[in-house]
């Protein structure tokens, strides 16, 4: 009779920096409009005055709408962010930092979401490349920030 020896494995901790850049911003946003339209019906970051017909006040070039999500392409840490969850009926106010910190606590696989989705987000900010992070990822990450969880899905 065999006896199966179990493999000795060590865990490492390590540390990475990511920077976060605007235009990443930016397309992160664009695509949490395109993913997040199933609970949530305003993502607006940023500064975007409105007249009374609701219409903003502010040259097109300096923002962007996609889906459910509006922002002010002059983008800072302590820029506001306003989520309103339709389903629930709640606002939640929180800040780019906010955003960022989600992206962070994902990356470092310090949530309860499958570690596979983890990677990607992790991946696409370590190679700059936001293509990566399609719809169902970026509501990942709005949800995160919202919530500090995925709740919908």
């Amino acid at each position: 009779m065999t006896t199966a020896t179990k493999e000795q494995t060590f865990k490492v901790k390590i540390s990475i920096d990511l920077n976060i850049t605007r235009e990443n911003l930016d397309d992160l946003i664009c695509t949490i409009g395109q993913g997040s339209g199933f609970w949530c019906d305003d993502f607006s970051v940023g500064h975007l005055p409105v007249d009374d017909d609701m219409v903003v006040q502010i040259p097109d070039e300096q923002w962007s709408k996609e889906g459910c999500a509006a922002w002010n392409h002059d983008i800072k840490e302590d820029s506001q962010i306003e989520i309103h969850d339709y389903l629930d009926e709640e606002t939640y106010k929180k800040t780019v930092k906010d955003l960022i910190e989600a992206i962070r606590k994902l990356c470092a696989g310090e949530t309860e979401t499958h570690e596979s989705y983890c990677k990607i987000i992790r991946e696409a900010f370590i190679t700059d490349d936001l293509g990566l992070i399609d719809a169902v990822l970026a509501d990942i990450i709005a949800q995160t920030m919202c919530f500090g969880r995925c709740d919908y899905g």
